[in-house]
Parts: C-alpha cells; structure tokens; sequence
C-alpha cells in the first residue's frame, strides 16, 4: 500500500465520517425533544395571595419543531395514569408547544393524595409526570416520589 492509497483512505473515512455526523444531527433537529419534569410549590393568585401546595408537571420544548400536547397527568406504578382534568387556567388543551417554551400545568397536591389513597397508595408511591402529543407520542419524567400522608414530594 502507498502513501496515496494511505491518504485516499483517510479522506474517504473522514468524509463518511463526517456525513454521517450530519446526517445524525439533521434527524435530530426533526425529532421532538420533550424534557417532563415533576416539581411542588405555590401558585400566585390574582389577589396577591398564595395557592395551596401543588404539584407541577412541565414540559419543556427543547427541539426544533412545535408539538401539539393533548394530555398530561401522572402514571402509577400499576400502569395505570391520574389525568390531570384542569390542569390550569393558563393552558387549554390541546396546547401548541411552541420551540424554546414550556408547558407548566399544576394540580393540588390534597387533590393528587386523595385520588392515590383511594386507589390504595396509602404512603409512598412513585410517579411518573407525562404528556401525550397528538399523534400518539407519550413524554415521560424521571420517577418522583410522592408522600400521600404529607401531600408533598419525598426528598
């Protein structure tokens, strides 16, 4: 083998290298990228006051295209899922999620305990926050640990 055969080979192996670098980064930028995210806190209400404690589900759009949520609440451990029914005043479904925004929807924590002790997650449970876009896509966070007796995250 040459020194030209050696260098023609290198070429070659960058260029399909870097095709194919491209190629990933351009069906990246098509593909949704959702971040969920599960939190608790207050709500500010118009009279300068503070809700009740609340559980928030977020989605962030990270990608490059606007989604079209249609649903969101909280999966147990059994499969089955809590939907949120008023998510907030702020966000109707279906909610278009625009690039580089967020969807925050937020139920009472009281709400959320009631619901899990009567289905018989009588202390901790885990759940998972999601959303589901309208063509059948469901986005997910990372487990959260949820007190039913305290109604509020376990840290």
């Amino acid at each position: 083998m040459t020194a030209t055969d050696i260098v023609t080979a290198l070429i070659a192996l960058y260029g399909a290298g870097l095709s194919t670098l491209i190629a990933l980064r351009e069906w990246k930028a098509r593909r949704p990228d959702i971040k969920v995210e599960i939190s608790e806190g207050a709500v500010g209400l118009p009279d300068g006051g503070w809700s009740g404690h609340m559980i928030f589900c977020n989605a962030l759009n990270r990608g490059h295209k606007a989604i079209t949520l249609q649903l969101v609440g909280f999966q147990q451990p059994n499969g089955e899922q809590y939907v949120i029914p008023y998510p907030s005043p702020y966000v109707r479904f279906p909610y278009d999620l625009l690039p580089e925004k967020s969807c925050k929807v937020f139920t009472p924590a009281s709400d959320l305990a009631a619901y899990l002790k009567s289905r018989g997650y009588l202390q901790k449970v885990s759940l998972i926050g999601f959303y589901n876009d309208d063509v059948g896509r469901r986005y997910r966070s990372k487990p959260a640990i949820f007190d039913t007796n305290t109604a509020k995250l376990a840290k």
